[in-house]
């Protein structure tokens, strides 16, 4: 897990650049990444560790859920009474599945984001267990049907791709055949993305090799990538920003792919619902945002109305899945 934070002082430019290099490789060795700066290795050592040590640095193996038998990436709009807002987040936030919650404008106040295994599951969630947060009114649910970018990179025009992860489509999943020991290594590396593999080996009591060659074919399925997570909070980018697109008949895969190569937007996927393509970003200022709608999206004439939503409040933003050994969530 990341560290608590010590202070508050704010990343410079050195620490900008460190977090670039981390960004297209984050478990680029701190003397490749001295070398490349010109650094001394322990200064590059002092200041990641003092990044993740203040919150804004941290290192991920995520897991992709969607690869290991969840079927349903789900977003839940939810209208709550005023009263309750803050509680009921809260309350959300406590439920494993449950990934991302944010106080949000609009009618519907409060958004959540969330994996489930099975439709059971998220029926489950949606008519026995999230009725009982406080003050809940209504809510409204739509599933993730192709994931064209999930990134922590805000610097992703340093970064080799705007996604590091397979375009997954939920009806068409490969059989990836994850053993056991698949699972094991995943669950150590998720909260320590630059864990060693000899680390790895010797919490597990397996050979360094078998680590190396299982998170190397891992990597090449698409299910597992390493990222270094930098809080856009904490670098200048305090607007967060969802977006709800509809779009002309059988365009769908085609602007969240065209979206997906927008540096702002840290997610896009085409989903059911009422609309046809989600996506959400971190932004400098309002009128960052504003140039987002009136420019960049102008470049796209097959979007035929888009709906904004800004977070508020962030509750919760889990960057990985937390597995047990099995695969299935930690409760």
């Amino acid at each position: 897990m990341a560290r608590r934070r010590q202070t508050e002082k704010a990343p410079n430019d050195l620490d900008i650049e460190i977090i670039k290099q981390l960004q297209s490789d984050a478990r680029k060795p701190f003397t490749a990444i001295a070398e490349d700066l010109g650094l001394p290795e322990s200064t590059v050592r002092k200041r990641v560790d003092r990044l993740e040590a203040t919150g804004v640095l941290q290192f991920t193996g995520f897991a992709d859920p969607l690869r290991l038998g969840f079927q349903y990436w789900s977003y839940v709009a939810v209208k709550v009474e005023l009263s309750a807002l803050e509680r009921c987040a809260r309350a959300i936030s406590q439920h494993h599945e449950v990934f991302f919650v944010g106080i949000t404008t609009g009618e519907f106040n409060l958004f959540i984001a969330a994996v489930f295994r099975s439709n059971t599951d998220l029926l489950h969630f949606l008519n026995e267990r999230l009725p009982k947060s406080p003050g809940v009114v209504e809510t409204a649910t739509s599933n993730a049907l192709r994931i064209f970018k999930r990134t922590g990179h805000l610097f992703s025009h340093n970064a080799p791709a705007p996604s590091r992860l397979k375009q997954i489509r939920l009806d068409a999943m490969e059989d990836a055949d994850i053993s056991d020991i698949d699972l094991r290594i995943m669950a150590t590396l998720q909260t320590e993305g630059r864990k060693s593999f000899a680390q790895v080996a010797s919490q597990l009591e397996i050979s360094e090799s078998t680590v190396h060659n299982r998170v190397q074919r891992l990597r090449n399925l698409g299910i597992l990538q390493f990222e270094a997570y930098a809080d856009p909070t904490r670098l200048g980018y305090p607007i967060w920003a969802l977006f709800q697109f509809r779009v002309e008949a059988r365009q769908p895969p085609a602007i969240a792919a065209r979206l997906a190569q927008i540096p702002e937007l840290l997610f896009v996927g085409v989903t059911t619902g009422t609309h046809d393509v989600f996506a959400a970003g971190a932004f400098r200022s309002n009128d960052d945002v504003l140039t987002f709608l009136t420019s960049k999206l102008a470049e796209l004439p097959s979007i035929k109305s888009v709906t904004t939503t800004n977070v508020l409040k962030l509750v919760k933003r889990q960057l990985v899945y937390p597995l047990n050994d099995d695969g299935k969530l930690k409760s």
